[in-house]
């Protein structure tokens, strides 16, 4: 790279390391005729690539300035957060939660009230017939497991049922299908409705996108999830107790027995609680996701839909293990176990 810097009538040669001698008598320029006077001290410069200039007598031998500025990890990642608008975007989504849990009483308006009940009516009642299958399916399959490799007897078979496939794995399950079937479809269905100009149409007459759309979404979704994780876990349980009858050979009625006896309302307390929370937490990300997706496109819809999906998953996991933190000191399944 070259840079030529013309100051009067002082003669200047250029080199990249290769330094001439200060007057050299084959070689005489007299740049001062050749060029305007207004040229004078205007660098012209052939790239982008930075070079610092070392003046000697009559001379300028240049040399390139490789340096670059080092960030440390900290400032690294506060540069990528700020590349990314992640503060933004979690600004965003903690001032949609504060809305909805200070709006409740727009259930009352009939518009709000129709749109929870279509929410509810296709989180919940709609995805009923499909959680029958998965239910059982998952029960059946842990007590097979826990039979077969730890040769369980009644009470360790119970055990299982109350504090895995109720605790945990039941309200989690649950999640997760609401996360593929309803969590897409918010994000996508307001996606669309962005991309197609009806949000923009509901602000101009001054109708609030996030009472009318949101906060419907947000409740109805979290008392769906929790009707849907207490129907799972009667389903997982029955379904587990059956098999646990016939695999080890006792009565239905010593399960159920053994069963009330380790259960507690805390446990269904935890656990409806925990899918209220859950329940939440998938319809305000799917409805961010579907109120901001990152363009204007058409393909804008299945990248809010993917970001919904991933994002609400991480945010179950991480919400799980608090609450098992919080109510029972465990964390990790138990390999985490709080100090008291």
């Amino acid at each position: 790279m070259v840079i030529f810097s013309i100051r009067g009538a002082i003669p200047k040669t250029y080199s990249t390391g290769v330094a001439l001698p200060k007057q050299n008598p084959k070689i005489n320029l007299d740049l001062s005729t050749q060029l305007p006077a207004h040229l004078d001290n205007v660098p012209l410069a052939l790239n982008s690539q930075h070079v610092s200039h070392e003046r000697t007598t009559g001379w300028i031998s240049p040399t390139l300035s490789t340096s670059k500025k080092i960030r440390t990890l900290p400032s690294l990642v506060l540069h990528v957060l700020k590349r990314r608008n992640l503060f933004n975007g979690l600004k965003a989504r903690v001032e949609l939660m504060v809305y909805v849990g200070s709006n409740f009483a727009m259930l009352r308006r009939p518009v709000v009230a129709e749109e929870f009940f279509r929410q509810v009516l296709f989180t919940g009642t709609s995805a009923a017939a499909g959680m029958v299958s998965r239910g059982a399916l998952i029960g059946t399959l842990l007590i097979a497991y826990a039979i077969d490799v730890l040769g369980a007897d009644v009470t360790l078979a119970v055990k299982i049922l109350l504090f895995v496939v109720m605790r945990e794995v039941g309200p989690l399950l649950a999640a997760i299908l609401v996360i593929q079937r309803s969590g897409t479809a918010i994000a996508t269905n307001l996606a669309l409705m962005h991309i197609s100009g009806e949000i923009s149409s509901l602000r101009q007459m001054r109708i609030d996108p996030h009472g009318l759309l949101v906060l419907p979404r947000v409740i109805g979704m979290a008392l769906s999830l929790a009707v849907l994780t207490f129907y799972v876990q009667i389903i997982a349980v029955g379904g587990g107790m059956v098999l646990s009858a016939l695999m080890i050979n006792v009565s239905l009625g010593e399960l159920l027995e053994n069963f009330f006896r380790f259960a507690s309302v805390r446990d269904i307390a935890y656990s409806v609680l925990k899918s209220m929370i859950f329940g939440s937490a998938i319809a305000l990300i799917s409805c961010y996701h579907g109120l901001h997706p990152i363009d204007d496109s058409i393909n804008a819809v299945p990248k809010a839909a993917v970001s919904a999906v991933m994002e609400s998953m991480m945010a179950i996991m991480i919400l799980n293990a608090i609450f098992a933190y919080l109510a029972f000191g465990l964390l990790f399944f138990g390999l985490v176990r709080a100090q008291v």
